[in-house]
């Protein structure tokens, strides 16, 4: 489910950069040698899977989005538009036909671009696997 939340992450984020002048790439794995910049990296902070009630579990996904700039002498224009852009892009995902909201956002500035966090909580059933009889056959004897 994870995977899932990062990718409608991911998605958003490329509807909001369709528009844009340069191009940019979006990471959600590991990536060290050959990076294009500008770019997005977005990956997992924090995840939290609880018992809520009965068979009802409580997750919350904290998403880190890193946006590294073309260089790092990246105007304050081009950095607000980006964030902006990302408080939109996050504000709701679309899995798996349910809709959930985008909250507790924040945003870093560091010396080689931005870190920007968002965390999504939404429940889920736990269905247990039951195991199931073996058929029984009956003899009857005359």
């Amino acid at each position: 489910m994870i995977d899932k939340v990062i990718n409608e992450v991911a998605k958003n984020i490329d509807k909001f950069c369709e528009n844009k002048e340069k191009e940019y790439t979006i990471y959600t794995e590991k990536f060290e040698q050959g990076l294009k910049k500008p770019c997005f990296f977005i990956y997992c902070k924090n995840y939290d899977d609880k018992l809520f009630r009965g068979k009802r579990y409580k997750v919350s996904v904290e998403v880190c989005v890193e946006f590294v700039p073309e260089d790092e002498k990246a105007t304050n224009k081009e950095v607000n538009e980006i964030l902006q852009g990302l408080y939109n892009a996050t504000d709701m995902i679309d899995v798996d036909g349910n809709l959930i909201n985008g909250i507790d956002k924040n945003v870093e500035n560091t010396k080689g671009g931005i870190l920007f966090n968002v965390k999504y909580e939404y429940f889920y059933y736990r269905q247990e696997e039951k195991e199931e009889m073996e058929k029984l056959k009956e003899k009857i004897y005359f």
